[in-house]
């Protein structure tokens, strides 16, 4: 049997402010969910690996900052990126809309073969669901998105199968890294010819 090789992935989530990204992340590199998560600023970094039938794969997750004055900076994090994952809140219509500005960012900057996944957040909220399971979906197909879930950070539920679902499309690209020794290289002999 050969041995998996490991893959390097760019993940950005981007959405509007408040719709669950950090505690999505969280939830999935820690396993654990924290009502007190302050509003992200800039972006938070954190890696996390996970393996598949075929692959190993180290997700370098960047969490973007969803305040307004960020939107701007979140178009830089795309560059190069693998994945990404388009976050909003299932009882909040306008987090659904606001999706629209990294739609447009992740069209102007992302390579072409990035994996797009739309997240409906806080679904464990069903009782005050705002956007359906269908208009949801209807809206990752409009912007041709190879993903489409809904997930509760809250609960776990779907986070684990989201980033499996990334890790497992035969589409995903990968970031090659280089590996530098740290051993110097022998000095070249001279010819004394």
């Amino acid at each position: 049997m050969s041995e998996k090789k490991t893959h390097t992935a760019k993940v950005v989530l981007a959405g509007l402010s408040s719709v669950g990204k950090t505690a999505i992340v969280t939830r999935y590199c820690k396993g654990t969910f924290g009502d007190d998560i302050d509003p992200t600023i800039g972006a938070s970094y954190l890696k996390e690996t996970v393996e598949t039938d075929k692959r190993i794969v180290s997700f370098e997750i960047w969490d973007t900052a969803g305040q307004e004055v960020y939107q701007s900076l979140t178009a830089t994090f795309f560059k190069e990126a693998c994945a990404a994952i388009l976050v909003y809140d299932i009882t909040n219509r306008m987090t659904l809309k606001g999706l629209d500005v990294y739609a447009k960012q992740i069209a102007e900057n992302c390579p072409q073969n990035c994996v797009v996944a739309v997240v409906g957040n806080k679904n464990d909220l069903d009782n005050e669901r705002q956007i359906p399971i269908e208009e949801g979906r209807a809206y990752a197909e409009s912007i041709k998105s190879s993903i489409f879930i809904e997930t509760s950070a809250l609960t776990g539920e779907n986070v684990r199968i989201l980033f499996e679902s990334i890790a497992q499309c035969e589409k995903l690209p990968f970031n090659e890294t280089e590996v530098l020794s740290l051993i110097p290289a022998k000095k070249r002999q001279k010819c004394n010819c």
